[in-house]
């Protein structure tokens, strides 16, 4: 997406909600004037393409302050939202004069020159055949040509009763004199005409018809308080938001995040995003990225809390386990090892362990076992927020009547004598595999460790 959607004229672009006047060339913001992370968090919150946003977001700066505000960047991210057009842009009305010789509204040119007759603008051509004849037949009065009121008219007659007595030749100049009248005064009145349109401007043609109702500067299409209070004008200062909607008396979400500004504890806070689970987890209003330093509001701060996403355990599951199939030497009768798991947890990482998990204690152990392909541990502990790490140790049991052992395997990658060392982090989620097949008692675990 290269930029916005202007109408066919050109005088009018898409905004993802309705036309808006384009702005000129001059008026599109460069791209160091954008501010990177109010584009990116914008796009995020809308789930659109930053890129796009990006590319568009100049052109939306609608009151050419070189700056792009809240409102124009959301008309933005409308615009990338919704890019097809789903009504057609509006038609301007321009008004033009008519042609000063037409006769549909010569009104305009009487109250231009209200010392001229414009009837007579009217006057049909006066054909010599008809209304002069060469005999001596009297000229009769038309009715369309009062001599009190049409001095051209009163010139014709008064040169045919000349013509009944001078001939054909003053007949002739009558007729000469009347077309140069008739026709200096066309041309008379054309110049006037045409002096008028060229001095009238664009703002006497274009009429402006408000489409803000209550006048705070929000088109009504974007207000969502479009009837509201009266005698104020939006701003960063009395709209936070700039819905339309004035903050101190009609809007109760001052930044539009979905919560009420009484329990809103940024109410003045980022705009362009809606509180939820994963975007404000305890639900205060104020953004976990930007503006919350206790997203869980735990009473520690994220800096200082492994789990911000309210109190963290670790749970550990023991999902696989193989052994050498058939090999003789794990019990005396040849058959499978009675498998169970005994799990330490040293939460502090000072070699001294808090909690044993004896599954033989509490659930009991697998019977004549080669092979499992199934959850076959789940354990978990609550770990404190402020440690940044925490330690565990792992037996594999073999059950015997007489005395238990303990299943070999070696010290390798990760695993280091049974002890393990975990850093902590909201989104840890490690799965651990081991197998040892070489010795005598060679065995397959894996172990997946995770935070929730």
């Amino acid at each position: 997406m290269n930029g916005p959607t202007y109408s066919d004229d050109g005088q009018w672009m898409w905004n993802g909600n309705g036309w808006i006047p384009a702005p000129p060339t001059s008026q599109v913001l460069p791209q160091s004037a954008l501010n990177q992370d109010q584009i990116y968090d914008a796009a995020n919150n809308a789930n659109i393409s930053p890129q796009s946003l990006e590319n568009v977001a100049p052109y939306f700066d609608n009151n050419a302050d070189g700056v792009l505000q809240q409102n124009e960047l959301q008309q933005a991210v409308n615009y990338v939202s919704n890019p097809v057009p789903n009504m057609p842009y509006p038609q301007q009305d321009v008004t033009t004069f008519q042609n000063p010789a037409s006769p549909q509204d010569m009104t305009t040119f009487q109250s231009a020159m209200p010392n001229q007759d414009m009837t007579t603008f009217h006057t049909p051509m006066v054909q010599q055949s008809n209304y002069y004849p060469q005999q001596n037949t009297p000229v009769q009065q038309s009715n369309h040509f009062p001599p009190q009121n049409n001095p051209a008219q009163r010139i014709a007659i008064s040169t045919s009763k000349k013509a009944k007595s001078g001939g054909s030749g003053s007949m002739a100049f009558a007729i000469i004199l009347l077309v140069m009248i008739l026709v200096g005064a066309s041309a008379a009145t054309y110049l006037m005409a045409s002096d008028l349109a060229e001095s009238s401007t664009d703002d006497d043609l274009n009429v402006e018809v408000s489409d803000d109702l209550d006048n705070d500067g929000i088109e009504d299409y974007l207000d969502s308080c479009p009837d509201g209070d009266y005698d104020w004008i939006s701003s960063s200062s009395t709209d936070w938001d700039s819905d339309g909607c004035r903050d101190i008396t009609e809007d109760s979400d001052d930044d539009n995040d979905g919560v009420s500004d009484y329990y809103d504890d940024c109410p003045e806070g980022y705009l362009s995003w809606t509180s939820t689970s994963s975007t404000d987890y305890d639900g205060d209003g104020c953004k976990d990225y930007g503006e919350d330093s206790d997203d869980d509001n735990d009473g520690y701060s994220d800096s200082n809390d492994w789990y911000d996403r309210g109190n963290g355990y670790i749970r550990i599951k023991w999902t696989k386990f193989d052994t050498n199939t058939g090999s003789g030497e794990y019990d005396f009768d040849d058959s499978a090892p009675d498998v169970y798991a005994i799990v330490k947890f040293d939460i502090n990482c000072d070699e001294n362990y808090e909690y044993t998990y004896n599954q033989l204690d509490e659930e009991g152990y697998f019977s004549n076992t080669w092979s499992l392909n199934q959850e076959i541990l789940n354990i978990y502990r609550d770990v404190p927020e402020t440690n940044t790490q925490f330690c565990w140790a792992l037996n594999i049991m073999d059950y015997d009547s007489d005395s238990d052992d303990t299943l070999d395997y070696v010290n390798q990658n990760d695993w280091k004598s049974y002890r393990f060392t975990e850093t902590l982090s909201t989104t840890m989620d490690k799965e651990k595999s081991y197998s040892d097949y070489g010795s005598n008692q060679g065995i397959g675990i894996t172990i997946k460790v995770e935070a929730f």
